[in-house]
């Protein structure tokens, strides 16, 4: 939405975040840590499983995280966005099994050191340059870096522990006998639940929001839509941002680029629909 007013700093922002992650795959090749980072070459998986997870965020007016950052400042709908969550990630696993479907994602081979090096070095200039340069924006710049640093920080600690993640590791324990969530995957998303809900308290933004029919029904729907594209893709935007894009993997940026698409078209069509209302 920004974006379409000509103010693209928080979209820049959040995408530059994602690259701070290279810290963890840095020191990774220092202290002998496993990388949890895996690259993937295009594939038509990713560019449809981004438009679906794209198209039902801006359903939802909110990704992965934001679903969870609303719901704890009291917006009730969104809980109805998880249950969809985990509906459309249940779906597309009971789909790709039952049904010869074939899908083989290609990977890619680690990134040589000496790129992971320059990778992370460019970042880093690139994010101090827009610190320096973009004043009105520079306490959004530097909070954005401090969130990505401390991603790269869980990646030690937990290197599933992207929500997104979180309710794959769920959903193939349902379809597919896996092991559940482990403890400290688990207890990663609830203290990150625990530190929005005291952000929204402490900042008076916590609202109880009760939400009519309809928006239970809206909510649900872009959720099943979100679940279901990001199981497609490998993982919502979170996953994508922080995972992917830090080691260049193409098929991240091509599920990336599609989420965005995704979004602009629901923002076309429904700003066409309430046009076409306000005509009538």
């Amino acid at each position: 939405n920004l974006l379409f007013h000509k103010r693209p700093s928080l979209l820049l922002a959040i995408l530059c975040s994602g690259l701070w992650a290279g810290l963890y795959a840095v020191g990774a090749k220092f202290a002998g840590w496993p990388s949890p980072f895996m690259r993937f070459d295009a594939h038509p998986a990713f560019a449809i499983g981004g438009l679906v997870f794209g198209f039902g965020a801006g359903l939802n007016q909110g990704c992965s995280i934001s679903t969870l950052h609303q719901l704890a400042r009291g917006k009730i709908a969104m809980l109805f966005t998880l249950l969809g969550w985990f509906l459309g990630w249940y779906l597309w696993m009971v789909v790709a099994n039952r049904y010869p479907i074939g899908i083989e994602y290609p990977t890619y081979p680690e990134l040589p050191e000496d790129s992971l090096y320059t990778l992370f070095f460019v970042s880093v200039v690139l994010t101090l340059l827009a610190i320096i340069l973009d004043a009105s924006n520079r306490i959004l710049w530097i909070g954005v870096s401090v969130i990505g640093m401390l991603a790269a920080l869980l990646f030690y600690l937990e290197p599933m522990w992207a929500p997104s993640l979180w309710v794959l590791t769920i959903g193939r324990a349902i379809t597919e006998g896996g092991p559940l969530p482990s403890t400290l995957q688990t207890g990663v998303v609830l203290v990150l639940m625990g530190g929005m809900f005291l952000s929204a308290f402490q900042l008076d933004l916590f609202r109880l929001q009760s939400p009519r029919a309809l928006k239970v029904l809206r909510h649900f729907a872009a959720g099943s839509l979100m679940g279901f594209g990001g199981a497609i893709a490998l993982g919502g935007n979170d996953a994508q941002l922080l995972m992917g894009i830090p080691v260049l993997s193409i098929g991240a940026w091509l599920a990336v680029i599609f989420m965005m698409l995704g979004i602009v078209l629901e923002r076309t069509l429904f700003l066409k629909y309430r046009t076409h209302r306000l005509q009538r």
